[in-house]
């Protein structure tokens, strides 16, 4: 799974709820991300590690469903999205049809 929900991240201030979620979001992954790199690099083991560990996952899970939810029946997320993937795709044909040319 990658790190950001399917779709892109609106820019802030846009949607309140958005900006909350998708903070709640950054927090979750931050929170799972550091305690795997922590107990990876003193090598800590055990149940208590183990089940913090499933805890932040699926707290981070939580959150990415959220914001995904949010970001698919918002209306005013849904309309920057498109707009968003429509200057992507355009974005990326001017790229793509100038490297052709060349």
């Amino acid at each position: 799974m990658d790190n950001e929900p399917h779709g892109p991240l609106l820019p802030r201030s846009l949607c309140v709820e958005h900006d909350r979620l998708r903070s709640y979001y950054h927090n979750a992954l931050e929170s799972w991300a550091n305690l795997r790199q922590d107990s990876w690099q003193r090598s800590w083991r055990g149940k208590e590690l183990s089940g913090e560990l499933n805890r932040r996952q699926a707290e981070f899970a939580r959150a990415y469903a959220a914001l995904h939810k949010h970001t698919r029946e918002c209306s005013v997320c849904r309309q920057m999205t498109m707009k968003i993937s429509i200057s992507d795709s355009e974005s990326f044909c001017v790229h793509s049809c100038q490297s052709h040319q060349d």
